[in-house]
């Protein structure tokens, strides 16, 4: 039989359970198709089949259904031709007059005019409802749902007049609900007007509603049947729900099924009770709770008790966040239930969907007795639009709380007994056929209080083996039972001779929550049903069979019951729904073979509330002439889920198709399977489920090789229809014509064609499919298209425009090179017959390319897969792959064939025939080139102009057809390379563009002519006639090389051109504040076609500098007319003016613009810049004051735009922060050592990251540990650095961020740190440049600390360092740990400095003792118990003790001994920070003895301290260390001021010239760099200091205070440079210092002198100028002592600690091998006070963090010592510099003195004889292979010496 298919239409009366407004078209012709619905509610057309079951189904188009009439044509009986008359009848029926005799109210030839003109000529009547309908109606609140109320009536008497020509529409009368039901409750019938229920009434109690019903015409023209309301009559009805009636429940026996109360919207017009609150709207969130009804003045609960709450929520304006908790009382247990939480009602003004608020109930036991219940509201916003009543703003919350028996009150509480005794309602039906199940139904009415229930199924014995109990379930309650766990599990008996003899349904303990009320009856049902199912027997067909019922209370049974039924004869039922099939392979395909068995389930998923009986085939597959591949061996029920009944398993009924032995068809019986709906899908998601299972085996088959396909289908008979489920389709994978090689070259593209064959009859769902590209890192292979080419005409429904438009591509690596491309085709539906050979017309052909990447994987051959899966069941995938391999051959060229259909043509893009372009002007030229079908080559487009008046500008590919799929037109663009004129390097001589492996997948031939099609690539060619072509003739050739000679040219002219205008906008801003950081954007808007040179340049006010700092500027955007110029290619020159330190002026040079007009939008012709400028903190401008920001743009030299920004200066107090991502902000440390030694001192670094395009105040911390005192110390906090979008942020000196510390215990030790930084800005500005980075957004931060040594610092104890930013309102806050680690040797080492002052009045006898108390930079341990005692000569007396500064918090107390001339302080501690200034008063008390003679006295003085002792310390506990001291010069009586004699002080005093006297920083004839020859007439002959650098200085200590009057300045060198510039610096203890102001030198070229005027007991001479140039200098001082002088050499040295300054001690060069390797150390070249130093091998070096200088190493032992970073204390290493401890100066002195010590060889700074420029080493500075020069580190030998280091950049050659 053949079908011709057109259009017909599924009929909506075929469906009545569809959409009322859906059309349903089908694709078939014949009179005899089938339309209905599939499992996956499509509309498919089925046709019979001669055979057995099977069906086919065609998926349709479902469209909007729009009123429309189809016109009949009516002509006479008998008549045939075209010459008969014909007529066409709309609204009539055709006569055999060939006349169209119309309907009712139709008139006209044609029956298509609507009138009245039966009866009257208008409408006269409107309906009228009958007078007798009640306006009260008081209902029953237990009245079934769709009960009939009242019937609406109304009468029209234009139907009366109408009679005698049938019913009119204008007398039709229709019915309606206006107003008053907008809780849904009521249902009104259009037609009949029946007013019904259509929820439960009893939730609606003693309330009242107001309804406005309706009636009126219908309109035969409307499709909506609907009219104008000025068309309809309305009247009011009252509808009163009553509370209760209890005679009306107990003899109707009508229950409300309470189960799933729906939450739903609610809005009344006036709210169910009052509200508790007369204020119209709060100020905010307000909340009233209130018990209800009956339950209003409960107070004493028992067992079963309940009570209703309502808590009222009274709204504010406006947007309020609320979440509500219910609780009931909190115990160990849980006492009382929650139950039913629901909101009843929502006021006019709230936004709040109740629908969407589901409750969260929580129990304690993690059972149904809920106790805690949680409402999540998010945000409610109250619009306010209603106004005068409260309930507008307010929402009610309803629900119950019940007392259940628990072990709290179970122990002295009386339970109450109900008066009334339980009753019971069995039920089931009167006859059940053979092999079917029924259900049973037993309504139970419980009052008690609480109880613990079984419910028990059983079969009597006369019954046994004839009746199976399947399953027990809870289906229904009461209100008074509403909040019990239903899902309860059974429990089944076998009988010994068939089926379950009884079913156990453990309910458990149930209250009763309204045990005590007298309510009604029905609330106290508990309803359950079983099922049972009759054997397969006929010979019981007749018999009375029993099943019995029982309830035990408490474990006593309080009741049973029996039910007969008569056992009918086995019928056939058809299945009531449409059930969804799936089948699934349960073997292993691995183990499918021959001879073996197989395995599939076939699932059928039933509707809820459905059954009817099954029927199952299984049809195995075969060849062409029926000869079995596979046999079927057994099909069977499996399982069944919870909602299907009992079902019967008989026997599979096999046989063979072909007539044979082998079976390949089975089929299953009936089976009568229901759908009992007892859990949802939710619950159980295999409740709805039954499986069969089917077996099979593999014949020995010729078709049956290794990776045939065995196509198993199952069919399902239901409703005398069928679904066929397959195994498989068929899918073939393949390369496409054309590319049928498997090998592509690396970034060419490839075809595959992947068809799929389907089945005749089948149904596949889903069918969605994926392609996977292999990926590692990055794509191996891309995605380029995916699409569908071809459908097969059986599968009509299939759209392919829209698959195609479907499809998604992703990409692991998140860029635009796909890896993957997933489509869903949705259902398949193949109409074909089932019998028929599979054929084009049942084929789906895809086509799929891909592009080989550029990766790392792909090497010449390397092989890849391209991947295909698709899911064709919701359980089978097929998966198939074809192998790639990649090839490196390039170019690609074409072959002679392919050559042959390339066609190519060249014209102006802007259609002109002529060849003049103006001078300066740039034009546009279109290549049209069409690649020949399925190639695959390397494309090469080359421009080059004749002479250097043309620039080649650009070539880009601009448009590419569908057959080119791969190209990527950015990367194309990117490849393009310019080729500079050698004369001219603004103009390009050449540009190339090269395609790699364009690949056309087209297969149709090449239509040889410009026309766009498939094949074409259209490529411009963009150049520029230069400003200066004149009238000269110029050309350019364009080539394009595939492999063969195809070029073609074109030549142009030239004329003269002038510049247009350039549009510039700048954007305004109109006040700044100090500190305060804009963005300004300036706009051009380039001339079209234009070339010109721009220059722009921004410019603070010229007047007056340091009012604005430029920060940055950049290019931002450029439209896409310019493409030679890109953003973020071209800086800013950032300058200052003279004298400014500010940065003043940004300047932009933009070159040569050229302008293309290649796009239309205005936006691509602007180029958009922005200025980033901050108003300094030390601008003098007040508010109110303006000035100016300037900007101009040049043309080349001249300027083609001038403008400035006026901008006013405002308060401080203007700025405002701005709303910013929070997320986006973030801290973290960059630096924090994991290791500290107490009294070391150590930076931590933090970062803060500040959002984007944010304003807003910033402000750090640092937070260290404290216990009894601090763990660590916070020493300075300093801005380290700044992005570049934060705004110039401490880019100026002077604009320094100061610290403040504070300490939590109020001492000296500062254990929190801030930064202020005020208001910052992120401009975001690199973000818009496109050269963003990181740090771009960071700050950084520098915290000096220091470790302390409080009690908790022992070793290897952890710390926690925590650091914190304030950006806003976010605090960041982050923290990490930090070691303290010991030597076991740490002591306290002080410092005492001490001078005595006699600069006093001579009339009150004082002399001081100035003191300064701390620790030294060698200090490792804080000092405890600390002594200090000052010795005075016998003529002195001890005065009194004052402070200059107690840092420390505790004031000592002097003890003054007078018998020893002595007075002793005591300090409880004295922590590394504490520095204590203090002065000891002595009086003089025998001056006669003295005669006023100044005889020098010296006496003594000591400190000693202990620490806190350490376990494993090398000493023992309560050892004090003693700080060793200078002696004090004292005089014998109060001096009188000498008056000052200048004179030389070197001459007059010799002794200065000692060594002790002397100091200075670096002196390049003293390797230890002492500068004791630096005097001028000393009777040394050496030089100054000649080290270049800072710091250079000579340091004279001259015991007693001196002053200087003028300095000599002798220039030993003369060719050496000159002192320009030098200051003074003084000093009384040598620590502390001050400075002069700066002198300038001035005298002959070997004598320079200078006055003076400053005194101390300490001098420097310090070098400014020159900073780089070497000296060579003596220095005379000129002066006198302003007391008496010292009277011998050295008589009073210089303190120890001043003396042993690191500085003049430890700076050395040196160098010192090893077997291993050579160390050496540098000094700085920038600072003269700090070393490195470093382990080098001839090809690497490596840093060593810990030392400062290195002294010998020791072989015999393996020891290397040195001078350590942090102190000048000794380390020492035995793993050859890896790591490095600890060691006392005794330990290094006895090492340094031994036998083998090798000292480390100091080299000289500068020349000398074995050290000069340019020659190798000498053998005074070699050892072994190393060697060192002047000018650096070598290695290797005599004669053939390498430099490895060199000594001003170390360390790399």
């Amino acid at each position: 039989m053949e079908f011709k298919y057109s259009l017909l239409s599924c009929r909506e009366d075929v469906f009545p359970s569809k959409s009322p407004q859906v059309v349903l078209v089908c694709s078939m012709e014949n009179k005899s198709i089938i339309q209905e619905w599939n499992s996956d509610n499509v509309c498919c057309c089925r046709k019979p089949n001669p055979y057995s079951f099977a069906s086919y189904f065609v998926p349709v188009q479902i469209r909007s259904r729009q009123a429309s009439v189809t016109a009949r044509v009516c002509q006479p009986t008998g008549c045939l031709g075209t010459d008969c008359p014909r007529i066409e009848c709309v609204h009539g029926q055709c006569n055999n007059d060939g006349e169209c005799h119309c309907n009712n109210c139709w008139t006209g030839p044609e029956c298509k005019q609507y009138v009245h003109d039966h009866c009257y000529t208008v409408n006269n009547h409107n309906p009228e409802f009958d007078p007798s309908l009640p306006d009260l109606i008081t209902i029953n609140p237990y009245i079934e749902i769709d009960d009939v109320i009242v019937s609406l009536s109304a009468h029209d008497s234009d139907g009366t007049q109408c009679m005698s020509i049938g019913e009119c529409s204008c007398g039709h009368v229709l019915y309606g609900i206006e107003s008053g039901n907008e809780l849904g409750l009521f249902t009104v019938d259009r037609e009949s007007g029946e007013l019904t229920t259509s929820m439960p009434a009893y939730r609606f109690k003693a309330q009242n509603f107001f309804l406005t019903v309706s009636t009126w015409n219908s309109d035969p023209l409307s499709t909506t049947n609907d009219v104008p309301s000025d068309q309809k009559v309305f009247k009011s009805i009252q509808v009163y729900v009553d509370e209760f009636d209890d005679q009306y429940n107990k003899n109707v026996n009508k229950y409300a099924s309470n189960a799933n109360k729906p939450h739903r919207r609610v809005r009344r017009a006036v709210p169910p009770n009052d509200p508790l609150t007369t204020e119209n709207i709060p100020t905010g969130a307000t909340f009233y709770l209130q018990k209800l009804a009956q339950f209003a003045n409960v107070t004493n609960m028992y067992i079963g008790s309940r009570i209703h709450f309502q808590l009222q929520v009274h709204f504010p304006a406006g947007r309020t966040e609320l979440l509500i908790e219910l609780f009931t009382p909190d115990n160990d247990t849980t006492v009382m239930v929650l139950c039913n939480p629901e909101i009843t009602y929502v006021g006019g003004n709230l936004d709040i969907d109740s629908n969407s608020i589901n409750p969260t109930l929580q129990s304690k036991d993690g059972s149904k007795n809920y106790d805690r219940g949680i409402l999540q509201f998010g945000n409610v916003t109250n619009a306010n639009t209603l106004t005068g009543e409260p309930y507008h703003n307010m929402m009610y919350l309803d629900w119950e709380v019940i007392m259940i028996p628990n072990n709290l009150v179970a122990n002295s509480t009386t339970y109450w007994a109900p008066a009334s005794p339980a009753t019971f309602d069995f039920t089931g039906p009167s006859t059940v056929e053979i092999g079917s199940s029924a259900k049973f139904n037993v309504d139970m009415f419980i009052p008690h209080a609480t109880s613990d229930l079984e419910f028990i199924a059983e079969v009597p014995v006369a019954s046994m083996g004839l009746v199976s109990i399947c399953g027990l379930h809870i289906v229904d309650t009461g209100e008074n039972y509403e909040c019990m766990d239903r899902d309860k599990e059974f429990t089944l008996q076998e009988n010994s001779v068939w089926g379950n003899e009884q079913g156990s349904l453990q309910i458990g303990v149930v209250t009763n929550k309204a045990s005590r009320e007298n309510g009604p009856w029905a609330d106290h049902r508990i309803s359950v049903e079983f099922v049972a199912l009759v054997a397969d027997t006929e010979s019981i067909v007749g018999q009375s069979l029993d099943v019995k019922a029982s309830l035990k209370r408490d474990g006593t049974e309080l009741w049973n019951g029996v039910v007969a039924f008569t056992v009918g004869p086995a019928t056939l039922q058809n299945y009531t729904g449409t059930p969804t099939l799936n089948m699934s392979l349960v073997t292993d395909e691995n183990q499918i073979a021959v001879g073996m068995p197989i395995v599939f389930h076939l699932e059928a998923v039933l509707e809820p509330n459905t059954g009817g009986d099954f029927e199952i085939e299984v049809l195995m597959p075969d060849d062409a002439t029926n000869v079995p591949l596979a046999k079927v061996c057994y099909v069977g029920v499996l399982s069944t889920g919870a909602n299907i009944g009992c079902v019967k398993d008989p026997e599979a009924e096999l046989s063979s198709r072909g007539g044979g032995d082998v079976a390949d068809r089975a089929v299953l019986p009936p089976i009568r399977v229901n759908n009992y709906g007892y859990k949802t899908a939710e619950e159980d998601p295999e409740a709805n489920s039954i499986r069969f299972v089917i077996v099979g085996q593999v014949l020995n088959h010729t078709d049956n090789i290794a990776g045939a396909n065995l196509n198993i289908r199952a069919g399902v008979k239901f409703h005398e229809q069928s679904l066929w489920l397959d195994s498989t389709p068929t899918f073939n994978m393949t390369y496409a014509a054309g590319f049928e090689n498997d090998q592509v070259y690396i970034g060419a593209s490839s075809v595959v064609m992947y068809d799929i064959y389907t089945k005749g009859g089948s149904v596949i769902s889903p069918m969605d499919m994926e392609f996977i590209m292999p990926f590692n890192t990055s794509a191996v292979l891309s995605v380029c298209r995916l699409e569908i080419l071809y459908v097969g005409k059986n599968m009509p429904c299939l759209n392919v425009t829209a698959v195609n438009n479907s499809v998604i591509y992703t990409s692991k690596s998140n860029d635009d090179i796909y890896d993957k491309a997933v489509v869903s085709l949705g259902p398949v539906c193949n109409i074909g017959n089932e019998t028929d050979e599979v054929s084009e017309d049942d084929v789906i052909k895809i086509r799929f390319v891909f592009r080989m990447e550029e990766h790392e994987l792909n090497v010449e051959n390397a092989k890849n897969w391209v991947s295909v899966g698709l899911m064709f069941l919701p359980t089978r995938m097929w998966v198939g792959q074809l192998a790639v391999y990649s090839k490196e051959e390039a170019p690609l060229d074409y072959t002679p064939a392919q050559a042959a259909e390339v066609y190519t043509h060249f014209e102006r893009a802007d259609g002109a025939t002529d060849d003049n372009v103006g001078a300066g002007h740039s034009v546009s030229f279109r290549l049209i080139i069409k690649a020949p079908p399925t190639s695959v080559a390397d494309w090469k487009i080359t421009a080059s102009a004749s002479n250097a008046l043309l620039s080649i500008c650009n070539i880009h590919v601009v448009e590419y057809g569908w057959g080119i799929p791969c190209l990527d037109t950015e990367e194309v663009n990117m490849e393009t390379v310019f080729t500079e004129w050698p004369t001219d390097d603004q103009m390009n001589q050449k540009a190339e563009l090269t395609i790699h492996k364009l690949t056309n997948v087209d297969e149709n031939p090449t239509i040889m002519n410009k026309t766009f099609d498939s094949h074409t690539l259209v490529v411009n060619v963009l150049v520029k006639l230069s400003s200066d072509a004149g009238t000269s003739l110029t050309s350019f050739d364009v080539e394009l090389d595939h492999g063969l000679d195809n070029a073609q040219n074109d030549t142009m002219a030239s004329y003269n051109f002038s510049l247009g205008t350039h549009h510039v906008n700048v954007t305004p801003s109109a006040t700044i504040f100090k500190g305060e950081v804009k963005i300004f954007t300036l706009d051009i808007d380039v001339k079209p076609e234009s070339n010109n040179y721009l220059v722009v340049k921004f410019l603070t006010p010229v007047n007056d500098t340091g009012i604005m700092e430029i920060c940055n500027a950049n290019i931002v955007s450029v439209g896409r007319n310019m493409p030679c110029l890109k953003r973020g290619r071209i800086p800013a020159v950032m300058e200052g003016r003279i004298s400014s330190t500010f940065t003043d002026i940004a300047t932009l040079d933009l070159g040569y613009v050229c302008h293309f007009p290649l796009y239309d939008y205005p936006e691509d012709n602007i180029i958009k810049i922005e200025l980033v400028a901050k108003m300094t903190m030390l601008s003098p401008l007040s508010p109110g004051e303006s000035f100016w920001i300037s900007f101009t743009v040049h043309n080349n030299i001249s300027p083609i735009y001038v403008g400035a920004l006026p901008l006013t200066v405002g308060s401080d107090a203007a700025f405002e922060e701005t709303d910013y991502n929070e997320t986006a902000a973030e801290i973290n440390f960059t630096d924090l050592p994991t290791e500290m030694k107490p009294g070391g001192i150590y930076d931590i670094k933090f970062s803060v990251t500040v959002p984007p395009n944010s304003s807003l105040y910033a402000l750090t911390e640092v937070t260290l540990p404290v216990d009894q005192s601090a763990v660590m110390t916070v020493l300075d906090m300093t801005l380290d650095g700044a992005g570049k979008n934060l705004g110039c942020l401490n880019s100026h000196a002077a604009e320094v961020f100061i610290a403040f510390m504070n300490s939590s215990k109020e001492t000296s030790q500062m254990d929190r740190g801030f930064l202020d930084l005020g208001p910052i800005f992120n401009t975001g500005h690199t973000y818009r440049a496109g050269n963003e980075a990181p740090e771009d957004d960071m700050f950084q931060v520098s915290v000096k600390v220091q470790m302390a040594d409080s009690i908790t610092n022992e070793a290897n104890s952890l710390h926690s360092v925590s650091i914190g930013a304030k950006l806003g309102s976010s605090v960041l806050v982050d923290s990490s740990d930090t070691k303290v680690v010991r030597t076991n040797s740490e002591y306290p080492d002080l410092e005492l400095m001490a001078v005595v002052n006699t600069t006093v009045a001579t009339e009150n006898g004082i002399i001081l003792i100035e003191s300064v108390l701390r620790h030294s930079n060698i200090s490792s341990a804080e000092a405890y118990n600390t002594n200090v005692c000052f010795y005075y000569p016998p003529y002195l007396e001890y005065d009194s003790l004052v402070s200059i500064n107690w840092t420390s918090t505790l004031t000592p107390q002097a003890t003054n001994s007078p018998d020893e001339h002595g007075v002793c302080l005591v300090f409880d501690y004295i922590y590394f920070t504490d520095v204590i200034a203090f002065s000891i008063h002595l009086r003089v008390v025998q001056p006669e003895e003295n005669g006023g003679e100044t005889v020098p006295t010296a006496s003594g003085c000591d400190t000693s301290s202990q620490m806190i002792w350490r376990t494993n310390h090398e000493n023992a506990s309560g050892t004090f260390f003693v700080t060793k001291m200078d002696r004090l010069p004292f005089l014998c009586s109060v001096p009188e001021t000498l008056e000052c004699s200048i004179v030389s002080l070197a001459t007059e005093y010799p002794y200065l010239s000692d060594q002790c006297h002397i100091s200075g920083s670096l002196s390049p004839s003293y390797p230890d760099y002492e500068a004791d020859a630096g005097l001028v007439n000393a009777s040394s002959a050496a030089a100054g200091p000649s080290r270049k650098g800072y710091s250079r200085y000579i340091e004279i200590f001259f015991g007693n205070v001196t002053k200087i009057t003028k300095v000599l300045i002798h220039n030993i060198n003369p060719t050496l440079a000159r002192v320009r510039k030098f200051h003074l610096m003084y000093s009384v203890d040598g620590i502390n210092w001050k400075s002069s102001s700066v002198y300038t030198a001035v005298g002959s070229e070997i004598d320079q002198e200078s006055v003076v005027e400053d005194s101390g007991r300490y001098v420097r001479f310090v070098v400014d100028e020159p900073a780089d140039q070497s000296i060579g200098i003596r220095v005379g001082f000129y002066g006198c002592f302003t007391i008496q002088q010292p009277a011998e050499t050295c008589a009073f040295e210089a303190p120890q600690a001043t003396k042993d300054k690191l500085a003049t001690r430890h700076l050395s060069r040196v160098f010192l091998p090893t077997q291993i390797g050579n160390f050496i150390c540098d000094i700085d070249q920038e600072d003269d006070t700090e070393t490195s130093c470093y382990f080098i091998q001839p090809s690497t070096y490596e840093l060593l963090p810990d030392v400062r200088v290195m002294k010998g190493y020791l072989p015999s032992i393996g020891m290397l010592y040195a001078v350590a970073k942090e102190s000048s204390s000794f380390v020492a290493s035995d793993d050859l510099g890896a790591t490095w401890t600890d060691v006392s100066a005794a330990e290094y002195d006895e090492a340094a003195s031994g036998t083998g010590f090798v000292p480390a060889t100091v080299i000289p700074m500068e020349n000398n004889a074995d050290l000069t420029p340019g020659n190798v080493p000498t053998a005074s500075f070699s050892s072994g292979s190393w060697g060192a020069g002047y000018d650096g580190m070598y290695t290797g030998g005599i004669g053939s010496w390498t430099k490895v280091v060199d000594w001003t950049s170390c360390c790399s050659t």
